[in-house]
């Protein structure tokens, strides 16, 4: 998928539930979720996975991340969060940044499980 079809590309134009930007990297708050903390984390240029970025954006990527964890779990009053980058439905590279709370806790259980069972299913086959 190119830029023009992207649909981040296009939140990330728009700006409009933007919290942070610097110059590789914005952070926004979703629109159509409603998750005190839930935080998305977006590379402002278009790739689609890590190998992709460029030795800078690379380097910035650890101290913004964990930056806006801390935040997470501030507005959220918890001590846990997890990230989440998979990239499927939306080929540009981006992280869920997910609270976990007591209100959210079994779903963020049954993620974790649905992605512990597809791994198993591949664990120890022949190659």
């Amino acid at each position: 998928m190119d830029e023009n079809g992207c649909l981040i590309c296009k939140l990330n134009k728009s700006g409009k539930y933007r919290i942070y930007a610097d110059s590789f990297w914005v952070v926004d708050i979703p629109f159509d979720i409603n998750l005190d903390g839930l935080l998305f984390l977006k590379s402002k240029r278009h790739v689609e996975s890590l190998d992709e970025l460029n030795k800078k954006e690379r380097n910035s990527l650890g101290e913004v991340l964990a930056e806006f964890c801390k935040l997470s779990k501030k507005i959220a009053s918890t001590n846990k969060v997890i990230t989440m980058n998979l990239g499927f439905k939306d080929p540009h590279l981006h992280f869920w940044i997910v609270p976990v709370t007591n209100s959210n806790r079994e779903y963020v259980k049954k993620i974790s499980l649905a992605v512990k069972r597809m791994a198993d299913g591949f664990r120890n086959r022949p190659t």
